[in-house]
């Protein structure tokens, strides 16, 4: 994955026709768990294009396919929030009481130590070391987003 994260493809479909501002491309795909990706374009297909001339300031992508000069033109979406197309759905609907509700167990002040178990955690620190230095663990794109 682009975020550096490994999935395990569960599927490869051969040779799938699409079509992008009316041209019809053919691509080979792999079948992944993707939440809200239909359909992700990557190298292997831009290799299939050629030389490409991008423009990012006006989000557009030329190339030349069966000897005719195409033009991709990209747009200015905002990213999409699941929470307000929940909301969007059903607005009517506040979801958030009703599940405070049912697990009202879980969203309690504790009032002990959790109960001893046959392998409790425990780190052992060694005396004069330094914390370690490590870069955060990347995260899938759907997460970061939830997170920003």
């Amino acid at each position: 994955m682009a975020n550096g994260d490994k999935v395990t493809s569960v599927g490869f479909c051969s040779a799938i026709p699409f079509v992008i501002e009316g041209n019809t491309f053919v691509a080979d795909f792999l079948v992944i768990p993707l939440a809200g990706f239909d359909l992700v374009l990557g190298i292997k297909w831009l290799q299939q294009l050629g030389p490409i001339l991008w423009d990012f300031q006006s989000l557009t992508m030329s190339f030349t396919q069966d000897h005719h000069q195409l033009t991709l033109h990209g747009t200015h979406a905002q990213p999409h929030c699941t929470l307000q197309t929940i909301t969007a759905q059903h607005p009517d609907r506040d979801h958030l009481p009703t599940l405070l509700t049912k697990f009202a167990d879980l969203f309690q002040e504790p009032t002990a130590l959790p109960p001893i178990r046959a392998c409790d955690h425990r780190i052992r620190l060694k005396m004069g070391t330094k914390p370690v230095v490590v870069r955060p663990y990347r995260y899938p794109h759907l997460k970061k987003d939830e997170i920003e």
